[in-house]
C-alpha cells in the first residue's frame, strides 16, 4: 500500500516536533546554595553554556557533556525571568533607525 506525499509529510512533521518536544532543558536549584544545575538538549542552550565556561571559568562548571546534553553549574542570580519588552510604535520606530544608521557606520568601516 502506498502512501501520499502529504501523509508522508504529516509524519515527517510529527517526528520533527517529537524530537522538539524531547530536547528539553531543566535548570534547578534551592534556597540553600548559591549554584544553579542547567541541564538542557537545546543545541543554542548548550553551545552557550559552552562558552561561558570557557569565559568564566571560576563561575561555570561543566558537570557532563555527552555531545548532545550537557549540565552545567553557575551562579543562581545569573537565572533571569524576563517579560519581553514592550515599546511603543514611536520607539520601535526610533530603533529601527538607530539600527538602520549603526548598520550604515558598520557598512562604511569595512
Amino acid at each position: 500500500m502506498e502512501t501520499s506525499n502529504s501523509q508522508e509529510r504529516e509524519v515527517e512533521q510529527d517526528v520533527f516536533a517529537g524530537q522538539a518536544y524531547e530536547k528539553e532543558t531543566i535548570i534547578n536549584f534551592n534556597n540553600a546554595e548559591k549554584t544553579a544545575s542547567y541541564y538542557t538538549l537545546n543545541f543554542h542552550k548548550r553551545k552557550e553554556l559552552l562558552e561561558l565556561a570557557e569565559k568564566y571559568p571560576e563561575q561555570v562548571k561543566i558537570v557532563s557533556d555527552n555531545g548532545e546534553a550537557i549540565e552545567a553549574l553557575l551562579p543562581k542570580r545569573w537565572i533571569k525571568i524576563r517579560p519581553p519588552r514592550e515599546l511603543t510604535d514611536e520607539q520601535r520606530a526610533r530603533l529601527s533607525e538607530q539600527g538602520k544608521r549603526l548598520a550604515q557606520m558598520q557598512k562604511m568601516q569595512k
